[in-house]
């Protein structure tokens, strides 16, 4: 559901939303990279098998397995490729830039939002930082 905004420009979520689409993107990497990497697993598995692979009860379920997930999950792969390639493209240019937006509006990702987000999951996930602020709601 990400997707639709980004593709489309949507002025409020690419100002504000920063933090989503950061996170949309990685997920979106990781999700072809183990995509891809699971095709290439299935391929192996199937066409070069090690000499000391057995054709077992359990690894014809590990290939069927494999190969039903990759049939399975192939619509999320063009959305993740367009998600990438937008986010990409919008470096270097946005389709959609109207006359309302000045050139000091940047919509687009940086290295700097990449580290805000890393910070704030970080700061999110810390023990340390959940138990201060249970302990501030409980003891006001």
């Amino acid at each position: 559901m990400n997707s639709l905004p980004l593709i489309f420009e949507i002025d409020v979520y690419l100002r504000h939303m920063k933090f989503f689409r950061f996170l949309s993107l990685a997920a979106a990497l990781v999700y072809n990279i183990v995509y891809f990497a699971t095709i290439a697993i299935c391929y192996y598995q199937i066409y070069n098998p090690p000499p000391w692979m057995d054709y077992s009860a359990f690894s014809l379920f590990i290939s069927l397995f494999l190969a039903y997930n990759i049939l399975f999950d192939f619509l999320s792969v063009p959305t993740n490729i367009a998600i990438i390639t937008k986010e990409i493209s919008m470096e270097f240019f946005q389709v959609m830039k109207g006359s309302n937006i000045s050139p000091e509006d940047d919509i687009s990702l940086h290295l700097g939002d990449a580290t805000h987000v890393l910070l704030t999951v970080g700061f999110l996930l810390n023990p340390y930082n959940i138990f201060y602020f249970l302990y501030e709601l409980a003891t006001g």
